[in-house]
């Protein structure tokens, strides 16, 4: 581990690739915090943090009998991204395919087929080795009739209008909040 002021990286060598975790400098310096919103009511009573990203974090929710770990966004949202510590770990053991170039085609000229041929090849919760999934990379890219076929399969869209925002896709932003307000009615 090679400390760098308070937190060290733990580096994983797994499958012959190598993964990185910021982790704090020892285990004594972990502690159970709470997360709370933006109105201070408590989401989470008992979290630890195991990642630290800078704004972004990962943490082990330990308000269920098994705790589960949740990733934290920078806007204060928090999304469960495993069951247990193990599956989280074994997200790790993962291999990513490498074909970003192809899903980026396919996807910024709404080519459906051949994002369905994807999707059957890698599965619906493929990311790429940047960690982005399809539906965020349709998000960025504008691409709304990908966007609207990722949606008809169920695909999640954790983090689109987000990047929809940054990259300035009105035509995504426009649709998600309208199909967001479709829902609330």
């Amino acid at each position: 581990m090679v400390a760098d002021g308070g937190i060290s990286q733990l580096e994983l060598e797994l499958n012959g690739r190598r993964h990185g975790l910021p982790f704090y400098n020892s285990v004594a310096e972990l502690a159970v915090v709470s997360l709370d919103d933006s109105d201070d009511q408590v989401l989470i009573n008992r979290l630890v943090i195991i990642a630290d990203e800078g704004v972004m974090i990962h943490g082990l929710n330990f308000d269920i009998e098994v705790p589960s770990v949740i990733y934290l966004d920078d806007s204060g949202k928090y999304y469960k991204i495993s069951d247990s510590f193990e599956g989280y770990l074994n997200m790790l053991r993962m291999e990513i395919p490498e074909i970003p170039e192809e899903t980026n085609k396919a996807i910024a000229q709404n080519d459906l087929a051949e994002i369905q041929r994807l999707i059957d090849k890698n599965g619906i919760g493929w990311r790429d080795r940047y960690g982005f999934s399809f539906s965020e990379l349709a998000g960025a890219m504008g691409a709304l009739d990908s966007l609207k076929f990722l949606i008809d399969k169920g695909i999640s869209l954790n983090g689109v209008k987000e990047l929809a925002v940054q990259n300035k896709r009105l035509n995504i932003i426009e649709y998600l909040d309208e199909i967001t307000k479709n829902k609330n009615i």
